[in-house]
């Protein structure tokens, strides 16, 4: 009978891999992030993560994370876990998300920005969040089309109560390795495009999740949003 693989392992051997890809590739293993998509994971599982040396941990639903934030943020041993926002975003919750959250990934339109911008308490300005991008055709994905952000992103950056730190995306989920690639890719030139333009950073590139994190480290990804295998299912 095959032993399940622990957490830690799980762990282990994702940042092996993210060492043995950002090496070859010729970019250093330091600057790349792993995030524990914790979504499923139960509060016991995420300390065990934790332990592994998982500090950063994504949501995507308030009323299941505000426990596990609780949680963490109550025992002086995991106060310096930090939680980001990877979910729909709905106006009619944002006034729970904002304090609960270090950062909102999953912006994705300049509505969604203009009520951040009037909602954010004076305390949390200005609120760190990434712009979600639509990299691939499917009709279910939300998002800016590249063009598009590129030309509304001066009047994105009027809004002085939030930080637009960076970009996110979700690749096509194929076999196609080319596919995802090209999704990938047009993210980090659109990065690139924007930082050029308005001379402005864009520190974070957060792309690449369980199944494609390799390929998101070859085309520049700092940020990878591993859910399931950090946690199963």
């Amino acid at each position: 009978m095959e032993n399940k693989q622990s957490i830690a392992e799980a762990i282990l051997e994702i940042r092996d891999r993210v060492i043995q890809t950002a090496k070859r590739v010729l970019r250093n293993p330091e600057e790349i992030t792993i995030m524990a998509v914790s979504k499923n994971a139960s509060i016991q599982q995420m300390e065990e993560a934790f332990h592994a040396g998982i500090t950063l941990f994504g949501e995507n639903r308030i009323q299941h994370a505000l426990p596990k934030i609780q949680f963490f943020h109550s025992h002086p041993a995991f106060q310096s876990a930090e939680f980001q926002f990877i979910g729909h975003l709905q106006t009619n919750k944002m006034n729970k998300i904002i304090p609960a959250f270090s950062a909102i990934q999953s912006v994705t339109d300049s509505k969604l920005v203009e009520v951040l911008h009037q909602r954010v308490p004076s305390y949390l300005s200005p609120y760190p969040i990434l712009l979600e991008v639509k990299t691939s055709p499917e009709e279910y994905k939300l998002g800016w089309q590249p063009e598009n952000l590129i030309q509304e992103f001066e009047a994105l950056m009027g809004y002085s109560s939030v930080n637009i730190i960076g970009l996110m995306t979700m690749a096509p989920f194929v076999e196609e390795e080319s596919l995802i690639r090209r999704s990938f890719r047009t993210l980090r030139e659109t990065k690139e495009t924007l930082e050029k333009k308005y001379s402005i950073p864009l520190p974070v590139l957060s792309m690449g999740m369980s199944r494609d994190y390799t390929i998101a480290i070859e085309e520049g990804s700092n940020l990878l949003r591993i859910g399931n295998a950090i946690f199963g299912g």
